[in-house]
């Protein structure tokens, strides 16, 4: 199984391809123990603030629409207080 692993502190010729200071790079298990000291494995990222966004653009509609509401129900009730 392949991970994902970020180069640190120098450069790289693997496979005969040169890997610059800083670049993500493909690794299975074994080669990734040998290189362990040069390495970070990479975390997946989640789409958690991607959700949060959207509740937060829904949340501020609401607020919206009830602000519209009580204004016009305050129009109306001043209108039949005439």
């Amino acid at each position: 199984m392949t991970k994902k692993y970020k180069l640190k502190n120098t450069n790289l010729y693997h496979n005969g391809k040169f890997v610059a200071v800083g670049s993500i790079i493909e690794l299975n298990e074994d080669d990734a123990k040998k290189l362990s000291d040069v390495l970070v494995e990479v975390k997946e990222k989640t789409n958690t603030q991607t959700n949060t966004s959207k509740t937060a653009t829904n949340t501020n509609k609401s607020k919206t629409a009830t602000a519209e509401n009580t204004k016009k129900e305050d129009a109306q009730t001043e209108g039949g207080n005439s």
